[in-house]
C-alpha cells in the first residue's frame, strides 16, 4: 500500500511485491504483511533503485473475531506515515455489515487525506472503495445475508482486513465479475457514468473528447463508448 500510493502521489519509490496465490477466501483474508528494508538480500536482482524498496509478502489469515490488521495514519505526511497496526475488529451496528475483504483500491483522494490537503480526524484508517464478502449482520438487516459477494465505496476504512459498511452503500458481486474487478471499479466507475449521464446525457451521434483513456476514467468511458456505440470519440 505505501507503494501505490508512492506511484499514486507520483512519488519516486520503487517496488517489488513477492505474492502467493490464494484459493478459496470464503473463510479467510488476504493480509499484506510488509516489511520496509533498505537492503534486500544482498543488493541483487529483486531490489530496485540501488536497492531500496518495500518486499511484500500476501498469506491467509483466519478471521478470529476480536482484531484485525490495518493501516492506520496517525499523523500526516508521505507514504512513510502509513503504519501496519493490530486494531479492533469493528463491530456492524443497526443497517450494517462486517464485510471481509478481499480487495481494495488506492485512489487519488487517499494520497489528498494522508497529505493532509483534505482534512481528517486523525487517527484513522485510509481507504475508501472495497470488496468482499458479508461476514456479519448488525441488527435489523434483511436486504443482506451471510456469505454475500458485495463492493461500496465512500466509506473510509477499507485498507484493513474486515470493514463495516451500511447495507445502502452495497452493490451486489455478479458472478462473473471478481472481487478485484469490483473494487477496482467503483469510484472511477461512477464517475465514468455520471460525467456521461448526469453532467451531460450523451446523445446518439454527440462527439466526445476523452482527455486520456490511459487513466481508470479514461478507459472505463471508452470502454462505455465502445460497447454501447452511442456517440463518436475523440
Amino acid at each position: 500500500i505505501e507503494a501505490a500510493h508512492a506511484v499514486a502521489g507520483d512519488e519516486r519509490h520503487h517496488v517489488v511485491f513477492q505474492c502467493d496465490e490464494i484459493d478459496g477466501l470464503h473463510a479467510e483474508s488476504i493480509v499484506a504483511e510488509t516489511a520496509v528494508e533498505r537492503t534486500l538480500g544482498d543488493g541483487g536482482k529483486n531490489a530496485a533503485n540501488g536497492g531500496n524498496g518495500c518486499a511484500c509478502r500476501v498469506f491467509p489469515r483466519a478471521y478470529h473475531g476480536s482484531t484485525m490488521r490495518a493501516i492506520q495514519i496517525t499523523k500526516t505526511g508521505g507514504p512513510e506515515v502509513l503504519a501496519f497496526r493490530e486494531l479492533p475488529t469493528p463491530e456492524p451496528g443497526p443497517g450494517q455489515v462486517l464485510i471481509q475483504i478481499e480487495a481494495c483500491g488506492v485512489n487519488f483522494i487517499d494520497v489528498y487525506l494522508r497529505e493532509g490537503r483534505y482534512p481528517a480526524q486523525l487517527p484513522f484508517v485510509p481507504g475508501q472503495e472495497a470488496a468482499g464478502t458479508v461476514i456479519a449482520l448488525g441488527p435489523d438487516v434483511t436486504s443482506a445475508k451471510v456469505g454475500d459477494r458485495v463492493a461500496w465505496c465512500h466509506v473510509t476504512g477499507t485498507y484493513a482486513e474486515f470493514a463495516v459498511a451500511p447495507v445502502s452503500k452495497l452493490i451486489a458481486i455478479p458472478a462473473d465479475v471478481s472481487t478485484r474487478q469490483a473494487a477496482a471499479a467503483m469510484l472511477q466507475g461512477m464517475t465514468a457514468h455520471y460525467l456521461a449521464h448526469s453532467t451531460y446525457p450523451i446523445q446518439k451521434g454527440d462527439d466526445v473528447l476523452i482527455h486520456a483513456g490511459a487513466g481508470g476514467v479514461g478507459l472505463l468511458r471508452s470502454e462505455e463508448r465502445r460497447v454501447g456505440k452511442e456517440c463518436r470519440s475523440r
